[in-house]
């Protein structure tokens, strides 16, 4: 039986744990906070992140590391796994921590993929395949990603917590890589504000830029004149953040915690979310190739969890039933 080790049990862990132990994996999960009920089938170890040496021998005997941290802790853990020769995969997210993985490429013979959640990680992949059958090059690629609340009017922000709010609070400040002209370029979070125009009945939504979604796509498709990820909300978000933002530059001590506070205890709505994808990607002779989705709680899980754990666990099990080796990117997945 594979063996996997899966650093990181909060809400992603756990369900990337559940999906390997479906794909028949032996499953070893590490955090640092002890969960009060641990499944049968999950080995637990107990362990600070800044502190690999005490699970080092556990690497060592892995056939495949899902890292579902914090993107900061991802270098470290990778470079553990190189010295074992194991294979590596994250979800990533932080754009500035993908550079030092695509900047080190050429050291990672063990088999390394970063950046596979929903976004990025599903969405770009979706993209690929749709720049893979186009019959002609792709010049432009838009994708969206929302993790919303079922119904517009579920709460004030239209939007409930499933996943960190330090996590989301980086992807609504960190600046956003996109290509524009066919030049990559950095621009400001919470910017390129537009309703856009998905699929015929579907709901209203508003989009706007976050970082993190990009990730290798304007790498594999160096013919792109065009390429951004927008997150999608329910109409109303955005004013609402710009009112907490407003808030936040007049007294930045207290409303860190107001916010916190507010995400991750009055809008939390376990099991009501849903997650919505759209891609676009248009050719050199102006044919529009579109795909778009959900994804809704099932088995006790929520839609964010499936939809983030599912393209790690299933691009992890390709890795080891392929022995795919090198510094893998999305066009490297027959998706």
């Amino acid at each position: 039986m594979p063996k996997t080790l899966i650093f990181g049990y909060g809400a992603m862990g756990r369900a990337a744990a559940l999906f390997m132990d479906k794909l028949g994996y032996e499953v070893h999960a590490v955090d640092k906070v002890v969960p009060e009920e641990v499944p049968e089938y999950v080995n637990f170890i107990e362990m600070e992140y800044d502190n690999l040496q005490p699970v080092s021998d556990a690497v060592g005997g892995t056939d495949i590391v899902l890292s579902c941290l914090p993107a900061e802790c991802n270098i470290e853990i990778a470079n553990t796994c190189l010295e074992y020769g194991v294979k590596y995969c994250d979800l990533g997210g932080d754009e500035k921590i993908s550079q030092e993985f695509r900047d080190r490429k050429n050291e990672w013979t063990n088999g390394v993929m970063t950046d596979l959640g929903v976004a990025p990680g599903d969405i770009n992949m979706i993209a690929h395949r749709l720049c893979s059958i186009s019959p002609s090059p792709p010049k432009e690629v838009y994708m969206y990603v929302g993790g919303i609340t079922r119904h517009s009017r579920d709460n004030i922000m239209g939007w409930c917590p499933t996943w960190s709010y330090t996590g989301l609070m980086k992807n609504y400040t960190n600046p956003v890589n996109c290509l524009v002209k066919g030049e990559k370029i950095e621009i400001p979070s919470i910017s390129g504000y537009h309703i856009p125009k998905l699929e015929p009945g579907w709901p209203q939504f508003e989009a706007f830029v976050t970082s993190g979604g990009i990730a290798h796509t304007i790498y594999d498709w160096p013919e792109l004149t065009e390429c951004r990820y927008y997150t999608l909300r329910w109409p109303g978000h955005i004013k609402m953040m710009g009112f907490l933002s407003l808030i936040k530059e007049h007294n930045p001590e207290c409303i860190d915690k107001v916010i916190e506070t507010l995400f991750n205890n009055l809008l939390e709505q376990p099991g009501t979310d849903i997650v919505v994808k759209y891609t676009a990607v248009i050719n050199q002779d102006n044919e529009i190739a579109s795909s778009y989705g959900t994804t809704t709680p099932a088995g006790g899980l929520s839609a964010m969890q499936i939809a983030t754990a599912a393209p790690i666990c299933t691009v992890a099990n390709l890795m080891v039933e392929k022995n795919m080796c090198g510094y893998l990117t999305y066009k490297d997945i027959d998706y």
